[in-house]
């Protein structure tokens, strides 16, 4: 199980080593210690630690569009301490129902290395779907280029409004 918490400072040594992790070099932007500090004093963004039911770190979240005026919630960054073991879905799962009970947005929304295909296939088993493709490739955090893919969160995968999910 995994429980939601908002983060704070005393947070920062964690999350930046989390980040940092070698097998997330291509996929997730590092930020210096005040950058992070920057982006908590805003209030239009949050970072979110996912703990398991014995308080350990095992991910964390970085929102933003809290105060944009638009409802839209943007999942800005996603890390979990054992890729490829499932934490991943827990944490969607417990990041969506945060979500939805403490910012009612109208929309959430992200943006994914088109070949992060783990990241790409947790967010489809969440209820993201693509939508898009930006056209020129961005600068990775590794120095190398690739495409970025957007996704919105839809759980019922159809052509319905972006979100329907009941509780």
């Amino acid at each position: 199980m995994i429980v939601l918490r908002v983060a704070t400072p005393d947070d920062l040594p964690w999350i930046m080593t989390q980040e940092r992790r070698p097998e997330f070099a291509a996929y997730i932007h590092r930020s210096s210690e005040a950058q992070h500090r920057q982006r908590m004093s805003d209030p239009d963004r949050v970072y979110l630690i996912a703990e398991d039911e014995n308080g350990i770190g095992r991910g964390f979240v970085l929102l933003a569009g809290r105060q944009a005026g638009e409802g839209g919630i943007e999942l800005a960054r996603m890390a979990v301490t054992e890729p490829g073991q499932g934490l991943g879905a827990a944490l969607l799962s417990a990041l969506i129902d945060w979500i939805m009970n403490e910012l009612e947005p109208t929309r959430i929304w992200l943006d994914v290395f088109e070949d992060n295909e783990r990241a790409r296939r947790a967010y489809r088993r969440a209820g993201f779907v693509e939508t898009g493709r930006l056209p020129d490739p961005v600068e990775r955090p590794d120095g190398t280029a690739a495409h970025l893919l957007l996704m919105d969160y839809r759980p019922d995968t159809s052509d319905g409004p972006a979100i329907s999910r009941s509780a």
